[in-house]
Formats: C-alpha cells, structure tokens, sequence
C-alpha cells in the first residue's frame, strides 16, 4: 500500500534515487513513473544495434512523448549481431579473414547480447531515420564518422531540429572525405553550445586526409561559439605541418574554462589568450613547443599532461614561468608516462623552491605519477613539496634501494607469491627510516604497476604505506582500507616484519 503524501512530498523522494535504481521503482506511484521514464529513455546509444536497442528504437518511432525524454544520443556507423553492412568493400584476403574471427569470437564470448538480429541494415538505417527528427530536446549528441562509414554510413542526422537545444556535441572524425563532408554541421548554428569536443584520429596514412580548405571550415565552426563555449577539446594526430598555425587562429572565448589539446602543432598564442580564464587543462603532445613555457596562467585548478612514446618530458621539471604558475593554483596534476628518478627528483625540488614563502605550502591535493623506479625517498620527498596533499595515485616499474636489486612487484608484495610470506626487503626497512617523524595529511594512496594490458594493485606496499603514515584511510579511492581476499595479511607482519631490523612502526 503507498503511503499517501502530497505528489511535492513523492517529487523530492524520488530524486533522491538515480539510473537503474529509480527504474526499477517505476511502479511505485504516477511520480515515480514520470521519474523513471525520463531516467530510463535519458541516453539512447546507438552505437550496437542489439535487439534490445532495436525494441526502444520502435518504442520511439510511435511515442512522441517517450521521445521526448531524450537527452543524448550516441551513434555511429551501423552495427547489427549478425548483420554484415548494405555494401561492403573490397578487402585484402587477410581482412576478410580476421573479420571473420573476429565475428565468431564475438559470437562465443557474447552469447546474451541479444542474438541475431532479425532485421536487415536497410530497415535498421530506415527505423534510425525515423526516429532522430523527433528527439526534439536532446541536449548532447555523439557521432563517430568511423573507417567504416562508406561501407555503412552514418545515418542522416537532422541537425536544424537539434540545434536550439543542443549544449554538447562530440564529433569523432576519422577523415574528411565529399563522401563524409555533408555529414557534418559545419554551417549549423547552436546557439546555445557549451561544449564541444572534435577528435581528427586519422587511421588511414596513405593519402591526404584534410586539406587547407576543410581546416578553415573547421577553425570557421569552433569559431562560431566564442561567445558560448566553456569547454573545447581537440584532438589530431595527423602527422606532418599542414595544421601549423592553424589552431591559433582561433578567436577569444570569454567563457572558456576548459581546454583539452592533443598534439597541435604551432605557437599557443590561443592558450595564451586565455591565460586569465582557463580553469582545467589537459595537453598531450607528442611534438612539444617551447611556446608553451612562457605562459602563465592564474585560474587553473586541474591540470594534466601527457606525452607520447618519444616525447621531451624534461621540460616541465625547470622553474618555467608555465610550472610556476600552475604550481601556485592546481589542485589536481596529473603527470603522464614514465618519469626518470632524475626527473622526479628536479620537478620536486622546482616545486620546493616555489614553497618557499608560502606558510600553508602548494594547493595540491590530488596528484598522478608515472614512476619508472620508485625508491624511498620519493614519498617524504612528496610530502615535503606538497603537504596539502590528499590523494596520490603512483604507476611504478620497480621498487629500487640503493645496495639492492630492483624488484617489479606484483600484487602479492611483499610476498613473492600467493602462498608465501610477507619478506622484509631492504626498500621496505629503508622506506620506514625516511618516512620517520614525517608529518603529512595524506588520505588516499594508490600504487600500481604499469603494464600493456594488466595494471596490478600493489596491496602490501600500501597497506605498509598506512602504517608509516597514519593518516592514510583509503587504498585505490574505494574510500575504505578494504583488501581482497586472496591478499593474505599476517597479523604481527608489524613486529615480525619491521622489528627485526630495529625500527618501529609509526603509531596513529
């Protein structure tokens, strides 16, 4: 029996529950239903066109006001179980047949996905046509214009109707082609566009994949929101000059705040411009411009920057006029791919020296590393640059002490296997001597090792970490000290471990 309480009461309830949550609740009452079908039809992902996708697709091309729940929408080229596209391409022998393992492979592993599809691509692009004009309140549209698209193109999207509502569009381009070009809403106005993402991930490298024209009608389009946009990101990873210079010629975005740039090549006259405004950066590179040092920024609370395999990191460990600046407001710095101990050891001592006259020290309260080595001295070092700081997340290759052999630590140390015990390595006896009597506010900790295709946890190391510093009451930001049960924990491995050698637990 429901309770009886004004349908206000009911409003409020029921906002208090979200995703499959609040679906669920859907028969609750006449509230709870409006509640839940707007949360049920927010997202329509038409990126694999499963049966259960199909049946919404139907769903929304009857019911106007179903569709009308509709908020974002995510679709590419077209993907049916079982269904090849309307006009496939000639392809290499060998395609072919990795196509053809990959489909049975797919088929194995995923059994419940829905099945066969028992519609054709013709009447999937038809059933997609029908329903996008009456998704008239989207606010976020996603589209991938990926290597498939002439095989199976992108179905016609009609932008006019979205384009008084729309705040977010992300476009994924992976070449600009007159197959393609119509496609996108380069002469659409979106009046009320605050965040625009535009990724040029070029797979394809035998031919010329943008021309000069095609760049200009793309710099012409971000152009055309500088009065609305907060947030840009723009990837290309196109190899070679012809977008030199290109990106500067972007305008002044007054509202901008956010900026995400992945290997643009030229000055950073445009970063530069918004120096005073710029609240978030991320920057990836794999060609790095020295233009970028001498700008200072004053608003930016989180940064990250990551480098590609055969990029300069070294730059950002001098006292720049960019790393001094970011120092004295970031709050969030991630640092990307493998830092050398030499490295580490000059980004902490340049953010030492920028310490230096400030009472409460650097703002930093989250911070990111990738750690070739990872040796004692690093965590107190750490704390003695940034004591503000929270959270720390570590990716590491080796554990090194000097007068000891490197260890690669898996997520059984201090143990070196699931069965064994706990050892008690010189890294771990030397690492309590240089944390002795360091007082730091750390909360969070999060040590992991690097690999291609597994990161493991490194369990041990952090529940050590704890005892050295008490302040610590998270592992991996789970919120809690909680260790799966296969990693084994001797009750005295404080004593037994560290006492041996003379030292003493640092008791909270």
């Amino acid at each position: 029996m429901t309770v009886e309480l004004p349908p206000e009461i009911w409003d409020i309830i029921a906002q208090h529950f979200q995703g499959q949550q609040l679906i669920s609740l859907m028969g609750v009452n006449r509230t709870f239903m409006v509640h839940a079908m707007k949360e049920k039809y927010r997202v329509l992902s038409l990126v694999w066109l499963t049966d259960r996708v199909l049946k919404r697709l139907e769903i929304l091309s009857k019911e106007d006001y179903i569709a009308e729940h509709v908020k974002s929408v995510s679709l590419q080229y077209i993907l049916i179980p079982g269904v090849l596209a309307r006009k496939p391409l000639p392809s290499h022998p060998f395609h072919r047949k990795l196509k053809s393992f990959a489909a049975k492979a797919y088929k194995k592993l995923t059994p419940s996905r829905g099945g066969k599809a028992k519609i054709t691509f013709d009447e999937a692009s038809e059933l997609i046509s029908k329903v996008l004009p009456r998704l008239k309140y989207l606010t976020e549209v996603t589209v991938n214009y990926g290597e498939s698209a002439v095989e199976s193109p992108v179905p016609s999207i009609p932008w006019n109707i979205y384009s008084h509502t729309l705040r977010t569009l992300h476009l994924w381009i992976s070449s600009i082609t007159e197959i393609e070009a119509h496609h996108l809403p380069l002469d659409i106005d979106f009046p009320q566009l605050s965040e625009l993402s535009i990724r040029l991930d070029h797979a394809r490298k035998c031919t010329a994949l943008v021309s000069p024209p095609e760049i200009s009608k793309i710099i012409a389009f971000i152009n055309r929101f500088q009065k609305t946009l907060t947030s840009l990101t723009f990837v290309n990873r196109e190899e070679g000059d012809i977008w030199q210079g290109a990106f500067n010629s972007l305008g002044y975005f007054p509202n901008l705040t956010s900026v995400d740039l992945d290997t643009i090549k030229g000055d950073f006259g445009f970063l530069a411009r918004h120096a005073d405004s710029l609240q978030e950066l991320k920057y990836s590179y794999s060609f790095f411009s020295e233009a970028l040092l001498p700008i200072e920024f004053t608003k930016l609370k989180n940064v990250s920057l990551f480098a590609y395999a055969s990029a300069p990191i070294g730059w950002w460990v001098s006292p720049s006029p960019f790393i001094q600046s970011i120092l004295h407001t970031v709050r969030t710095l991630q640092l990307g791919r493998w830092c050398s101990s030499d490295d580490v050891t000059a980004f902490l001592s340049t953010a030492t020296a920028i310490a230096q006259g400030r009472a409460s020290g650097l703002p930093l309260e989250e911070l990111s590393m990738t750690l070739r080595s990872l040796s004692p001295v690093v965590l107190p070092s750490l704390a003695g640059a940034f004591p503000q700081l929270r959270t720390l997340e570590i990716y590491i290759h080796e554990l090194v002490t000097d007068g000891a052999d490197p260890i690669i630590p898996d997520e059984f140390f201090p143990s070196f296997g699931e069965n064994s015990e706990w050892e008690d390595t010189p890294f771990i006896v030397h690492l309590q001597g240089a944390l002795a009597g360091v007082r730091w506010g750390l909360e969070d900790i999060s040590i992991k090792r690097r690999g291609c295709c597994y990161e493991p946890i490194i369990w041990g190391l952090m529940i050590i970490c704890a005892q050295f510093i008490p302040s610590i009451s998270s592992f991996d930001s789970q919120g809690d000290m909680s260790v799966p049960d296969y990693i084994r924990i001797p009750a005295d491995f404080s004593e037994t471990l560290l006492m041996k050698h003379g030292h003493i637990a640092w008791e909270s």
